[in-house]
């Protein structure tokens, strides 16, 4: 039987326990009692003040006042919608969603692709510890005097010098040679398909690569034996169904709650490099792994940071990398800066032999992209040289047209002709004769203004608040009293007939498909410190409070709109304001008038 939306977001809700699912974003999560507590993610404190609710499958930090559920929780750790957030956690449960296509005959399933790779690397793994064939290997690790905690955290490995050893591991396990070589552990030649498969990694370090919610999705190998110099240095997994080189960096895992707190990204090029600087405490470092930095890349780093310090080898290689790349990341409206190291190192040799000062300088002083533009050009056409100067020129120009029109580009127009020692409008008409012809796109609509979310009427949240805390002594009077009608806040009636379905605290599920606003408010519900004190007043008294005030707030609301009507001659209006006018009165004298028999106006649903 077909399922609908909100059966699938009930079981990726059932599948996805909270605390997993925030440990692997917020590695100092830590058990305290019946709650798990760490620093808050979502804003910089040094007490821990961010915690979690097994019992109840919600979060709340009581420093910055951020809460919600499991669903909340990624939408504003990944800084995405609820339909992404949906889409990543249906994902992680290994839960098809409803507008996924069904996978065709012969295709690997990919959560089997999960726990292949994940598998991989631990064995990889106990190979590079423990093994005899890894202890080549070991010595390799122990000569670039890593800490052994970074080798364990980051799960370095070792694939062996065979041909077919992870082919045969991989069969033991139970995996399928077309899962092998889906995963891209195992290929084949391209011009001999009848040919028996073999290892794509061998003799070789073994890095796995990860996606934003560290699950293994890759692998990059570093040659342990440098005699052959057909064999590159570095070798990548394939393109699969879960590695697109394009979509991924090293460590970002890792580093992107350091990235979020420092507003700032730093990229280097190998994986010892990343793992170097996250052991000297420069923990929102990824690296590039070798492949050229795209667009998706500067998108993937700015849903973490507004800016971005490319660290570069002293070499024409390093250069060409980042003029390649720092177009493409401006264009995304990054702030980016180049670092470029001294000669002869790198950032793992930096840090190791002269410690993590010089190596904090270098970053303080990284250079503005257009800076560090013009001074490479300069100095490769030869300072004065004419024809060199408007190759510069040129090469400015082209990476200003590439940039979206506003503030940024305008400060960096500015910047590049005092920098050229050009006037502005010269660097203007450079500008407009080498603009490319495009057709000129329809404008989209502007996306409606987001409106911050209005507090709830404090009656109303306090009815809720009693309901969830304070059940046995509420329960049975506010029913009698009050109804979904009673709430003009929508989220407030949406929550009340949850409760009203299902008091027994499964309640939460019935707002699976429920707004943004909705959901943060039940969370808030349930995590929020009770607020009725014993020795103040008893619960019996504040529900008979919050209960007048929602009828007054009703009474004044019809007493309202029926002085519109009168407006409009309607001849039930004027007595529609004296009977609210009068039940107004009433119900501002007090519970007990309000109630009374005879007198009063506020009675029992159901009675007579």
């Amino acid at each position: 039987m077909k399922r609908d939306a909100a059966q699938i977001t009930e079981e990726i809700r059932n599948r996805s326990d909270i605390v997993e699912v925030i440990s692997a974003c917020v590695p100092g999560l830590k058990r305290a009692g019946a709650t798990w507590k760490a620093l808050c993610p979502f804003h910089k404190e040094k007490t821990a003040s961010f915690t979690v609710h097994p019992d109840r499958q919600v979060f709340r930090c009581y420093g910055c006042g951020e809460s919600g559920d499991v669903f909340s929780f990624i939408e504003k750790f990944e800084q995405v919608d609820f339909k992404t957030a949906r889409k990543i956690l249906a994902e992680r449960a290994g839960v098809p969603l409803e507008d996924e296509r069904p996978r065709r005959a012969g295709e690997p399933d990919k959560a089997r692709l999960l726990k292949l790779l994940s598998e991989a690397a631990k064995h990889y793994h106990h190979l590079l510890m423990e093994s005899t064939e890894g202890k080549e290997a070991r010595a390799y690790v122990r000569s670039r005097k890593l800490e052994e905690r970074s080798v364990k955290d980051f799960l370095f490995g070792y694939a062996p010098d065979e041909w077919r050893a992870t082919l045969e591991w991989g069969r033991k396990k139970g995996f399928t040679e077309k899962e092998l070589i889906a995963g891209g552990l195992v290929q084949k030649k391209e011009d001999r398909p009848e040919a028996q498969p073999y290892d794509r990694f061998r003799n070789r370090l073994m890095f796995p690569i990860r996606d934003m919610m560290g699950r293994v999705i890759g692998f990059s190998g570093r040659a342990l034996d440098d005699s052959d110099p057909r064999a590159p240095k570095y070798y990548n997994s394939p393109e699969t169904m879960l590695f697109h080189k394009n979509r991924v960096l090293f460590a970002l895992d890792r580093a992107r709650k350091s990235m979020a707190d420092r507003q700032c990204a730093l990229i280097v090029e190998g994986q010892i490099d990343a793992v170097r600087c996250h052991e000297q405490g420069f923990t929102h470092t990824v690296a590039s792994q070798g492949t050229a930095l795209t667009a998706e890349h500067a998108r993937l780093l700015k849903r973490h940071t507004d800016e971005v310090i490319f660290l570069l080898d002293a070499d024409a290689a390093g250069e060409n990398a980042a003029l390649k790349s720092l177009t493409a990341f401006l264009a995304e409206e990054l702030v980016v800066r180049v670092a470029t190291l001294p000669e002869g190192e790198d950032p793992d040799s930096l840090l190791r032999d002269r410690g993590a000062g010089p190596f904090r300088e270098l970053i303080e002083q990284a250079l503005p992209a257009i800076d560090f533009q013009v001074g490479v050009f300069r100095r490769r056409e030869g300072g004065e040289n004419e024809a060199g100067f408007q190759r510069t020129v040129r090469a400015v120009a082209q990476t200003l047209r590439e940039l979206p029109e506003g503030v940024r580009r305008e400060k960096l127009r500015r910047r590049a002709a005092g920098l050229l020692d050009v006037s502005e409008s010269a660097l203007d008409a450079e500008l407009r004769r080498g603009r490319r012809r495009r057709p000129t796109p329809e404008p989209e609509a502007a996306p409606p203004a987001e409106k911050e979310a209005e507090a709830p009427p404090p009656a109303e949240y306090g009815l809720l608040e009693l309901l969830i805390h304070h059940p046995e002594g509420t329960t049975h009077l506010i029913e009698d009293y009050v109804t979904p009608d009673s709430f003009s806040d929508g989220d407030c009636r949406r929550i009340f007939e949850a409760i009203l379905t299902d008091p027994d605290g499964a309640w939460q599920n019935e707002l699976s498909e429920a707004p943004d606003r909705c959901r943060a408010m039940a969370a808030r519900l349930i995590t929020e410190p009770d607020k009725i004190r014993p020795e103040d007043t008893s619960c019996t008294e504040a529900a008979r409070d919050y209960i007048l005030r929602l009828e007054i707030s009703a009474a004044e609301r019809r007493r309202a709109e029926a002085r519109k009507r009168s407006r409009d001659q309607d001849p039930e209006a004027a007595r529609e304001m004296l009977e609210q006018t009068t039940r107004l009165s009433v119900l501002r004298l007090g519970w007990n008038r309000a109630t009374d028999p005879d007198e009063g106006v506020l009675f029992p649903l159901g009675s007579s």
